[in-house]
């Protein structure tokens, strides 16, 4: 254990390390004393490629496979407890380098050239009515691009509205100011076009049927039971993604 204290006021919790010997660990706070938890989500990390909830601090970057966060090149990182009535957005840089400006709500948040892990955009807004990328440049820009209706507790795959399909792994997003990069994404906008970004939704199907089951004279060193139980099995289906989604 790292921590395990309580105080009666919370202005910042920060983590940093120093040396190469990466940590990685959970970081939860309570807000009644320590009768329940939520996990605390790191404010300028990078995403990593570990275990989702799960935060790594390091010195260098040979940690990033060690959590879902990453506090890396001895950052000093802060973390925070989520607030449910935000929507935050979160943008990662996935390639060496590359341009693209993100709008949200129509008011450019970022803009610039960004290197691999870096994060273009990783911001908690009160409303969320449009997120838009665009890159007016050649310098093509690979990334993900991830949203949470729950001030950052969890986060999902936002869908590109009005990209066309790329043949690269699912969930990565290419921005580019010509026609080239379909095959870096598997959702791409091209040609310099302003492409919007929304969050996920679903709609499922049930079909639903019952099985009777009877098992009878279950024995063991102290009873001998007689029961029948009756089991309900529910197969879901979801719609196929849209054209440059995943």
């Amino acid at each position: 254990v790292v921590l395990d204290r309580c105080f009666t006021l919370i202005v910042s919790v920060i983590v940093s390390n120093p040396s190469l010997d990466a940590w990685a660990g959970i970081a939860d706070a309570s807000q009644d004393g320590g009768s329940s938890y939520t996990s605390m989500v790191c404010k300028n990390c990078v995403a990593g490629s570990g275990p989702l909830g799960k935060l790594v601090v390091d010195g260098d970057d040979d940690g990033l496979g060690q959590g879902s966060a990453a506090c890396l090149h001895g950052a000093s990182c802060v973390l925070s407890t989520p607030e449910p009535h935000l929507f935050c957005v979160k943008i990662l840089t996935a390639s060496a380098s590359g341009t693209v400006s993100v709008h949200v709500n129509g008011v450019l948040e970022a803009t610039g050239s960004y290197s691999y892990g870096q994060p273009v955009l990783d911001k908690c807004f009160r409303f969320l009515d449009s997120t838009v990328v665009t890159n007016p440049s050649s310098d093509v820009w690979v990334g993900t691009a991830a949203v949470s209706s729950d001030g950052g507790g969890s986060y999902s795959n936002m869908e590109c509205t009005d990209c066309v399909d790329g043949s690269a792994f699912p969930g990565t997003l290419v921005v580019n100011g010509d026609s080239n990069g379909a095959d870096k994404g598997s959702a791409a906008c091209l040609n310099g076009a302003s492409c919007t970004l929304v969050m996920r939704t679903t709609t499922t199907y049930t079909s639903s049927r019952t099985t009777t089951t009877t098992t009878t004279s279950l024995f063991s060193t102290t009873m001998t039971t007689s029961l029948s139980s009756t089991t309900t099995t529910s197969t879901t289906w979801a719609h196929p993604p849209e054209v440059g989604t995943e």
